[in-house]
């Protein structure tokens, strides 16, 4: 008899009660960190679904929205402090989830907001997070045959993994692997 595996429905709706057990008052910062291969936006949108169902407000921004024209390495770290984590956390502040996007003005006092993308827990971003979801891909290539345009964001996503191991900073690890059938992994260290 094969071992039961939990739905993408069940493990997000764990990870969203894990979140809300932790983080239920008041404005709560949620990172989705995931390499280019894991598709975090995805990820995060799905989870902000579960969020809503609950009856909370929920709100999704893609790290690649706020990145350094030209640059893969991560997002600016400044620019987005300043241009949403900064807003969303005032109550009453409205906040645009991309740069030019209209600003939301009727955030709950409760919302969340849920950044996606990859180089989410790098020394500058380090403590905007209440929690940190990481999108682990075991078999991810740590390089590629590399130069072209296409390998630049799996290469920076190497770069990241070897300068910070993201897995190890997460508060939440999930395998990926079969985006269907996501997997909760547990790093304890004990």
């Amino acid at each position: 008899m094969p071992l039961y595996r939990a739905s993408r429905a069940e493990v997000l709706s764990s990870l969203a009660d894990e979140f809300l057990h932790n983080y239920g008052r008041g404005r709560a910062f949620l990172a989705v960190d995931g390499g280019p291969l894991a598709d975090a936006p995805a990820f995060a949108n799905d989870l902000a679904d579960v969020l809503r169902a609950d009856g909370r407000g929920a709100y999704v921004a893609s790290a690649a929205d706020h990145h350094v024209d030209g640059s893969a390495d991560g997002p600016d770290a400044d620019g987005l402090r300043d241009a949403l984590v900064r807003p969303f956390r005032r109550p009453g502040t409205p906040f645009a989830l991309r740069p030019g996007a209209d600003p939301v003005t009727d955030a709950p006092d409760d919302a969340v907001l849920i950044v996606a993308g990859d180089g989410l827990q790098t020394e500058a971003l380090r403590g905007l997070w209440n929690a940190v979801v990481y999108l682990l891909l075991p078999d991810e290539p740590l390089a590629t045959s590399g130069g072209d345009a296409a390998s630049a964001p799996q290469e920076a996503h190497a770069r990241y993994i070897r300068a910070v191991n993201p897995r190890r900073a997460a508060t939440m690890i999930v395998d990926v692997s079969d985006p269907d059938l996501p997997r909760r992994v547990f790093a304890d260290s004990c």
